[in-house]
């Protein structure tokens, strides 16, 4: 996003006997980083059945992006 202090967060959240995936937007104030209300909680049969749609549908944006490099965000991903 262009928004700057605007993250996205992917976290894993266990519930009962299953889990679910959380990617939620988070606004960064001061040195702290808050959650948004926007974001998407899906569980995990859910993210299991839509994995292959989305990584076919990310090849086809790929093939279809005709965008110069510089036009480009530059996506940083921390692991913890």
């Amino acid at each position: 996003m262009k928004h700057k202090g605007t993250e996205y967060v992917l976290s894993i959240m266990p519930w009962s006997r299953g889990s679910y995936v959380d990617i939620r937007v988070h606004h960064l104030v001061g040195e702290k980083l808050n959650p948004t209300a926007q974001g998407v909680l899906l569980h995990l049969d859910v993210v299991s059945a839509l994995l292959p749609e989305l990584i076919g549908a990310v090849r086809r944006l790929e093939n279809e992006d005709t965008r110069e490099p510089e036009q480009k965000a530059q996506v940083s991903v921390i692991r913890s």
